[in-house]
C-alpha cells in the first residue's frame, strides 16, 4: 500500500475522529494498560512459582498472589471503561459519520450525483461507514494491543533467556512475511468484489423500481437469468476470499504449531543445562502463546485492513464530491415580481457545449413556453434558474439581481418546479405535501388539494390524506401523480414556477385537470413550461425555440408559426402526432 494513499485515508481518519479525540485517548490509555497488565501475569507467576520450588518462600508467594489480584481487578476496570467508551463511540460516532455522509449528498452538485452509481451510494451509508468503525476498533486499537502485547513479550522473555528471544525472533519474521503475502493477495480480491457489489445492488435496485415494465414486457426469465448470472459472479469472488482466507489460517496454524514443538525442546536443552528455571519455562510457554495469538490477530487485523480502507477510501471519495457553494457574501433574495433575464448564458461539461449564448427575458406574470427536439437543452435552461447548475459563462437575473449572489434557500425557495417525472416518497400523501411547507395547516393542505383538482380522488381513496402511496407513488397515476406536485407547489407558494411537461399520454380527464390546476397555479405568476403539448403552447404569452443549444426565436406562437420555419416543422410534427421530434 504506497505511502500517499496510506496518508490520505488516515487524514479522513483523523478528521472525523476529531470531535471524539478526548474518548479517543481514554480508550488509548485503557488499551495500553490492559496489555502492560496482561503481560505482567505471566513473569509474576514465573516469579511466585520459582520462589516456591526453589526458596520456600511462602511470604514472596502470598505478597505476589495480592499483586496479582489487584492487577486484576485493575484490568477488569479498564476493560469496564473501554467498553462503556466503545459501545459510546460505535452508536454516536457512527451516527455522524452516516449523517456526515448523507448530508454531503444532499448538498452535492446535480452533475456530480448524476455521475453517481445509486448502488454504490446506498452501500457506503450502509456498509462502508460500519466497516470504518471496524477499521478504528480492529486496525487501530486493536492492532496497537497486539502489538504492545507482542513487543512486551519479547522484552520478558529477554529477561527470563537470550535464546528463547532469538527463537521467537526467527519464528516471528516468517509468520509476519506469510501474513502479508495473503492479506495483499486478498486485498485484491477484495477489492474487485467490492466494485461487483456496488454495481450488482444498483442494479437491483434499478430492476425493482421498473418491476411493472418487466412484467409487461414479460422480461421476468430474461431478468432473472441476469440475476443469476451476476449472483454466481458474487459468490465465485466470495469464494475466493473464503479460500484465501483458509489458507491463510491454516498456514498460521502450522507455524504456531513449530513454534510450540522449538519451545519445549529448547527449552527442555535449557533446564537441563540449568541455564532456565521450571519458573522462567512456565512464563515463557505463556508469552510464546501470547506472541502467538498475537500474530495470529495480527493476520486477521492485516487481512482486514485492506478491506476497510478500501471503505475509507470510498467514504473519503464521497465527501470530497463537490457541493453547492455559495459565497459568504450571498444574500436572501426577496423576488417580488419574478422578471426573468438570461444574459450571454452558456454551459457545458467534458467539453460538451449545451446552452451556447443564450439571450432570453421573461417579463414578470408572463407564460414562457420552451420547445425544441429532445436533448436542445430545455431541461438545462431551466435547471440554472435554480442553480442546480451554474453557467460557464454569462449571468442570470431575477428581479435584476445575479442570482450567484443569493442564497440557495432563499432563491429555490421562491421557485417552484414540476417536474416531468414528478418524485413522491413512500409514505402518505399528507407527508409529500408537507415536504413544501412542514408547518401546513389541515385547512391549508385541503385548500391545495382542491385548487391543484386533487381532492377529487384523494376522497375516494380509502384513507384519504393519509393513504399510503408507495415507493415514487406506485399506486398512483401519472396524473394523480401531477396533481399532487402542482398541490405541494401551491403550499409553497412561489413567485416563479417551472413546469416539465409529462411526455407520456395522459387521459383526457387527467390532462384537462392538469392544465385546469396549472393555469390557476400560474396565474400573476411567472412560468415557464417546457412544452410538450399543443394546448400548453397556444395557452402561453411567448414560445422560446430552441435548437442545438440555442435560442432560433422567441415570441408570439402565431408570429412564430408564420415567420419561423425551425418552428414550423416541430409544431407541424406535433399537430400530426409525429413522435420522433415531439415538441
Amino acid at each position: 500500500m504506497n505511502a500517499k494513499y496510506l496518508s490520505k485515508e488516515l487524514q479522513i481518519i483523523w478528521e472525523l475522529a476529531k470531535p471524539y479525540k478526548i474518548s479517543f485517548f481514554l480508550l488509548f490509555f485503557c488499551v495500553t494498560v490492559i496489555s502492560l497488565i496482561s503481560v505482567i501475569y505471566p513473569y509474576l507467576l514465573g516469579m511466585m512459582i520459582n520462589e516456591m520450588i526453589y526458596h520456600r518462600n511462602m511470604q514472596f508467594f502470598m505478597v505476589a498472589g495480592l499483586v496479582y489480584v489487584v492487577l486484576f481487578l485493575g484490568e477488569r476496570l479498564m476493560h469496564f471503561i473501554q467498553s462503556n467508551i466503545w459501545t459510546y463511540l460505535s452508536t454516536k460516532f457512527l451516527f455522524d459519520i452516516r449523517k456526515k455522509v448523507f448530508n454531503k449528498i444532499i448538498t452535492s452538485k446535480a452533475k456530480t450525483l448524476a455521475d453517481s452509481n445509486t448502488g454504490d451510494v446506498i452501500s457506503i451509508i450502509n456498509r462502508d461507514t460500519s466497516m470504518f468503525m471496524d477499521l478504528i476498533h480492529m486496525n487501530i486499537f486493536h492492532m496497537f494491543n497486539i502489538l504492545v502485547r507482542f513487543i512486551l513479550s519479547i522484552v520478558f522473555v529477554s529477561a527470563i533467556n537470550d535464546t528463547l528471544v532469538i527463537l521467537m525472533l526467527i519464528v516471528i519474521p516468517t509468520s509476519i512475511y506469510i501474513s502479508s503475502y495473503y492479506s495483499k493477495k486478498q486485498k485484491l480480491i477484495f477489492s474487485e468484489y467490492r466494485d461487483l457489489y456496488g454495481s450488482f445492488i444498483s442494479w437491483v435496485y434499478e430492476m425493482l423500481n421498473g418491476i411493472r415494465e418487466i412484467q409487461l414486457l414479460a422480461s421476468e426469465n430474461t431478468v432473472r437469468r441476469s440475476f443469476t448470472k451476476k449472483l454466481m459472479e458474487i459468490l465465485r469472488l466470495q469464494n475466493s476470499t473464503y479460500y484465501t482466507e483458509f489458507i491463510s489460517e491454516r498456514t498460521i496454524v502450522l507455524v504456531s504449531l513449530f513454534s510450540d514443538l522449538s519451545l519445549y525442546v529448547v527449552s527442555g536443552i535449557l533446564i537441563i543445562k540449568g541455564e532456565l528455571t521450571v519458573g522462567g519455562f512456565i512464563a515463557a510457554i505463556e508469552y510464546f502463546n501470547k506472541a502467538n495469538f498475537a500474530l495470529k490477530n495480527l493476520n486477521e487485523a492485516s487481512m482486514r485492513i485492506g478491506n476497510n480502507l478500501s471503505s475509507v477510501k470510498k467514504i473519503s471519495k464521497l465527501l470530497s464530491l463537490q457541493t453547492e457553494t455559495e459565497r459568504i457574501t450571498c444574500r436572501d433574495i426577496g423576488i417580488k415580481q419574478g422578471h426573468i433575464e438570461y444574459i450571454d448564458v452558456s454551459f457545458g461539461y467534458n467539453e460538451k457545449i449545451i446552452l451556447d449564448n443564450i439571450n432570453l427575458t421573461i417579463s414578470q406574470g408572463e407564460k414562457m413556453a420552451i420547445v425544441g427536439e429532445s436533448g436542445a437543452g430545455k431541461s438545462t435552461l431551466v435547471s440554472l434558474i435554480t442553480r442546480l447548475y451554474t453557467p460557464t459563462k454569462g449571468v442570470i437575473k431575477i428581479d435584476g439581481t445575479d442570482i450567484s449572489q443569493c442564497s440557495l434557500k432563499s432563491l429555490r425557495r421562491a421557485i417552484g418546479v414540476v417536474q416531468q417525472e414528478v418524485v413522491l416518497f413512500d409514505g402518505t400523501i399528507k407527508d409529500n405535501l408537507l415536504l413544501a411547507r412542514p408547518k401546513s395547516t389541515e385547512r391549508e393542505i385541503l385548500d391545495a388539494c382542491e385548487q391543484s383538482y386533487a381532492m377529487g380522488f384523494i376522497r375516494k381513496l380509502p384513507d384519504g390524506l393519509n393513504t399510503i402511496i408507495g415507493k415514487s407513488g406506485l399506486n398512483l397515476s401519472g396524473g394523480q401523480k401531477q396533481r399532487i406536485a402542482i398541490a405541494r407547489i401551491i403550499l409553497k407558494n412561489p413567485k416563479i414556477l417551472i413546469f416539465d411537461e409529462a411526455t407520456s399520454a395522459l387521459d383526457y380527464e387527467a390532462e384537462k385537470a392538469i392544465q385546469a390546476a396549472w393555469d390557476r397555479l400560474s396565474k400573476n405568476r411567472t412560468s415557464i413550461i417546457i412544452a410538450h403539448r399543443l394546448t400548453t403552447i397556444l395557452n402561453s404569452d411567448k414560445v422560446a425555440v430552441i435548437n442545438n443549444g440555442k435560442i432560433v426565436s422567441c415570441d408570439h406562437h402565431l408570429k412564430l408559426i408564420n415567420e419561423c420555419e425551425y418552428y414550423q416543422q416541430l409544431f407541424h410534427k406535433q399537430y400530426l402526432g409525429v413522435k420522433a421530434c415531439a415538441i
